[in-house]
């Protein structure tokens, strides 16, 4: 159940002053974010639309400073409604939302928070499995955060520079950015980060690279899911419930990673896992991803657990009313 969202009642007169009214709309933010790592998408959507609706209602600013703080918590709250969008399938509510967020970002001079938006947009398409589209928004993205204070927001996008190009097989440059991202981040300041970002720790920096690497496993050499393993399982050990969804993607990963090395044994039991975790989550690419691992069992069909992982995957439920 979604936190009553205090918002005054627009039949009533009003005196909240725009700072106010911005952090009104930054801390909503934060708890629906923080409702979608832990239980997906579809868990903080509609109190994430419910909130865009309301703050129609709440005054404007006079002050230039006051009303660009929040077209900025605005353009945040577009974001998230953007990415919890793509969570269940929707993906072109999702271009929507992410299209206004940019808008608003740009009028609040943000160029962080319109690189982030780049960064997800990004993100899409190589769920969809789009990397060359992938690279063209992340370099957008890539130039907005070339700016003071955009080092965090760059490793991210690195990071997924490098995701993009080892789905195109360009082994030499993904590990090049890889390292790219991970010195930025680990030489970036600690302080002063956007809501958008401050959920990327190390655990995250390791995720991703375990995602490169198995990328590379399953696309370049096998070998690679070695590389991967060690990077994938130390993030598994990293994510609490708070992080549920990441923790259940790179389940996932570490799965595909062991039976693409031949480990098959090691695959199915974290492939296991993965499924007990999947199913309390409002996501769609979750499940569109247990696809990829159900193909890597199949690959197995002399081993009886491969085999029953894969009708597992098979009966999986996507989560009711959300399919593309």
């Amino acid at each position: 159940m979604v936190t009553p969202i205090v918002v005054p009642d627009a039949s009533q007169p009003v005196h909240v002053s725009a700072p106010d009214t911005a952090e009104l709309i930054e801390r909503q933010t934060k708890f629906l974010r923080e409702m979608d790592h832990r239980s997906g998408g579809g868990s903080c959507l509609d109190g994430a639309l419910t909130l865009i609706h309301r703050i129609r209602h709440l005054p404007g600013s006079p002050h230039d400073i006051e009303h660009r703080r929040r077209d900025v918590a605005v353009a945040d709250l577009h974001n998230l409604v953007g990415w919890a969008s793509f969570d269940i399938g929707l993906t072109h509510q999702a271009h929507r939302y992410f299209s206004q967020a940019l808008a608003l970002a740009g009028r609040g001079g943000d160029a962080r928070l319109i690189a982030d938006i780049f960064h997800r947009l990004g993100r899409m398409r190589l769920h969809e499995d789009s990397p060359v589209e992938a690279l063209d928004y992340l370099q957008f993205g890539l130039l907005a955060a070339d700016a003071p204070g955009g080092e965090i927001t760059t490793s991210i996008l690195l990071m997924n520079q490098a995701w993009a190009y080892a789905m195109t097989g360009t082994a030499a440059l993904a590990c090049q950015l890889v390292d790219r991202g991970h010195d930025l981040f680990t030489a970036a300041a600690a302080s002063d980060r956007p809501g958008w970002s401050s959920f990327v720790t190390e655990t995250d920096m390791l995720a991703m690279t375990g995602t490169v690497y198995s990328e590379l496993a399953h696309r370049v050499d096998p070998s690679y899911a070695r590389t991967a393993i060690p990077h994938l399982t130390q993030a598994i050990d990293g994510y609490g419930d708070p992080m549920a969804r990441s923790r259940t993607f790179t389940l996932i990963l570490l799965a595909m990673s062991h039976l693409v090395d031949g480990e098959v044994d090691e695959g199915v039991e974290m492939g296991s896992h993965a499924l007990a975790c999947a199913e309390n989550l409002a996501s769609v690419r979750v499940h569109e991803r247990m696809l990829r691992l159900k193909a890597d069992a199949e690959r197995h069909d002399t081993h009886t657990g491969a085999r029953k992982l894969a009708t597992r995957i098979a009966a999986l439920t996507i989560p009711p009313g959300h399919t593309r």
